[in-house]
């Protein structure tokens, strides 16, 4: 990353409220999940974003369109903000999947260890440089990026210097919630988790 004069702030958004339709299909946008969508339009427009970036899979995709279309920006795709690199209507939600607890491994730090096909280095290292990237294209200004809770959470705990897991366990990002971080060469810092402001 370059040396940044004046930080980015980096809005990382958790896709809306989504349900699984069944019969192999990718989830979809509840209708409750449609106003979270618009609501986080809405805060978005607040803080006079940018650029809108979002993860490839269908539940982000649709949210970051609600999104894109309320404040008449572009979508960027980019799937290293996805949850994970496996099939879509195949990978369950890694908090909800239980090889050997894996997830929870990754959480408290051993990174080792592989589920559907990626180690926790390389979720990390995923988030790691599509952040980074938009914190070098947009200097001084707010971005907004659509991905999911457990990539969030895992990124947050291992790249920010004030979020640790005890405090992700205990504010868990809900459907439509965000956080704000501010990203430059000295490193990340959380300014909001959710309603949260946070002492860098």
């Amino acid at each position: 990353m370059s040396d940044l004069q004046c930080p980015a702030r980096v809005i990382l958004a958790r896709h809306a409220e989504a349900m699984t339709p069944g019969n192999g299909l990718p989830r979809r946008l509840t209708p409750r999940g449609g106003d979270q969508a618009r609501a986080l339009a809405g805060a978005a427009r607040d803080r006079r974003v940018a650029a809108l970036w979002s993860s490839t899979m269908d539940r982000a995709a649709q949210t970051a369109g609600i999104v894109a279309e309320q404040l008449r920006l572009p979508v960027t795709y980019d799937d290293r903000l996805r949850e994970l690199m496996a099939d879509e209507a195949s990978a369950p939600d890694p908090r909800d999947a239980d090889p050997g607890d894996v997830y929870a491994s990754w959480l408290d730090g051993d990174l080792d260890g592989a589920m559907f096909g990626e180690t926790g280095h390389h979720v990390v290292d995923r988030l790691r440089s599509v952040v980074e990237e938009v914190a070098d294209r947009f200097r001084g200004e707010t971005v907004l990026l659509v991905s999911h809770g457990g990539i969030i959470s895992l990124g947050l705990i291992a790249l920010c210097r004030n979020v640790d897991r005890a405090w992700a366990d205990a504010h868990p990002l809900e459907p439509g919630e965000a956080v704000e971080l501010d990203v430059d060469s000295s490193g990340w810092a959380c300014r909001r988790w959710a309603d949260h402001p946070l002492a860098s």
